[in-house]
């Protein structure tokens, strides 16, 4: 496999959009698939509905002028949002429609919404708007009996210093409630870094658009010695859930404007989902049985700690109602041969074989890794370092760098990585070597950068 060095644009689009005409122009008469909001890894999902013969219609959540910047250009044949929903769900029946796929966490609640509209598969749509709110999702799993971390939220920090002491914990976990990328998410040691916290995030507006009136205040799980972060990737196809693909996170904690210290990406270590514990597994399955989920895809992080015997073993971070993010797709491909957006596509073809394929991923699974790239200054790029060294790392198959003349900002949420490394290679141990040489190039710096 040969390296594939990308210095493009995070929001390149000439790829994704020429999917997409190409589909709708080539099953124009045939079936088609709303995808709403088609950002990150579900930009590239045409090109795997196009091989079912499925056409494709983007759907966009909001009016074209109110999308957060972060997200693609929309193109002509697209739909937008304006408020009404019957008008909307009459477009897409006119254009054939015979499956509606949510491409974001903000695409859900609309994406529920159509399918219940046109009769088509799909989850319920009070659920799809209670998941935007991370706080509804811990009271939802309360509620079904399902272990999970306690929390409150608020908008008042004597409230959440009140919440600290019945706690009897520092550091405690604080993030805004409906937002994305760890926007506003930190480790919180003492009061006073918690009143700052406050003081900086509350009537922020945030990534996507919205006003942070609320923080979710709650157990760190992560200081519990022993507990370590995975990532559980489901697809679901009629209630019947198939665990698509797992992975472990390694995190570091970084200082942020509010006074905390954010959990930064480092790696992320793929796994075979045939070795995912068991009772992990099927924490993962509670959750989604919680939630009512039978459509689509689903990326749970939950925090596992093996020390502890019984409930509390496994306690869910978060769940978003999408697939995984970050060209997460292209990574599994390359180490298995297989990409997740082909399984999703499989799923809302309907195609029967989807239920038999369990453990597929697993046997041919190659060790992989993707490093993040941080930065602790702010510039603008002049010019890339260690390129060469780069090319010589075996296990580097493909990279992104901020491209030159792009800008560089201090490192605290997944917005701020300038950039990112996917190892695989049949040996462990030559990951770890390469990665140890990424590791040292990052503290001399990828980039020249101008103040």
């Amino acid at each position: 496999m040969r390296l594939k060095v990308t210095i493009l644009l995070w929001a390149a689009v000439l790829g994704p959009l020429h999917s997409h005409a190409r589909s709708l122009c080539d099953a124009a008469e045939g079936k088609h698939v709303a995808i709403v909001d088609a950002i990150s890894t579900m930009a590239g999902f045409p090109e795997h509905l196009f091989k079912r013969g499925l056409g494709t219609v983007r759907v966009w959540s909001g009016p074209r002028d109110a999308l957060p910047e972060w997200f693609d250009e929309p193109g002509a044949d697209d739909l937008f949002f304006d408020g009404d929903l019957k008008k909307l769900a009459g477009a897409l029946k006119n254009r054939g429609i015979t499956g509606v796929v949510s491409g974001s966490d903000q695409g859900n609640p609309l994406a529920q919404e159509l399918a219940a509209a046109l009769g088509l598969p799909g989850n319920d749509p009070n659920i799809a708007r209670l998941l935007r709110d991370k706080y509804e999702q811990i009271l939802l799993l309360k509620k079904a009996g399902v272990p999970v971390g306690d929390a409150i939220k608020t908008a008042d920090v004597d409230e959440a210093i009140a919440f600290q002491k019945r706690l009897n914990q520092w550091p405690v976990f604080v993030k805004p409630t409906n937002t994305s990328g760890g926007q506003g998410a930190g480790h919180y040691y003492n009061k006073r870094d918690l009143r700052k916290a406050f003081k900086t995030w509350i009537g922020k507006v945030n990534s996507d658009g919205n006003i942070n009136d609320a923080l979710i205040v709650m157990a760190d799980l992560s200081a519990t010695p022993g507990s370590i972060e995975y990532v559980l990737n489901f697809t679901s196809q009629n209630g019947v859930h198939i665990l698509e693909s797992a992975a472990r996170y390694t995190k570091v904690h970084v200082k942020n404007p509010g006074g905390g210290y954010s959990p930064v990406y480092e790696s992320k270590d793929l796994l075979e989902p045939a070795s995912v514990p068991a009772d992990l597994k099927s924490y993962g399955l509670n959750v989604l049985h919680a939630f009512g989920l039978k459509e689509g895809a689903s990326h749970l992080e939950i925090f596992r700690n093996p020390t502890i015997d019984g409930p509390g073993r496994n306690l869910l971070v978060e769940l978003n109602p999408r697939i995984a993010g970050g060209k997460s797709a292209d990574l599994i491909e390359m180490a298995a041969g297989e990409n997740s957006l082909a399984i999703l596509a499989e799923a809302l073809s309907r195609d029967p074989s989807f239920r038999t394929r369990e453990g597929r991923i697993g046997p041919k699974l190659l060790p992989a890794r993707k490093i993040w790239l941080r930065y602790d200054v702010d510039g603008t790029v002049t010019e890339h370092k260690f390129l060469e060294e780069l090319a010589k790392l075996p296990s580097l198959k493909k990279y992104f760098l901020t491209p030159v003349n792009g800008r560089v900002i201090k490192t605290y949420d997944l917005d701020g990585h300038p950039g990112w490394f996917f190892l695989v290679h049949k040996d462990w141990a030559q990951i770890e070597k390469d990665t140890q040489v990424i590791m040292d190039l990052q503290r001399e710096g990828f980039f020249r950068l101008s103040r």
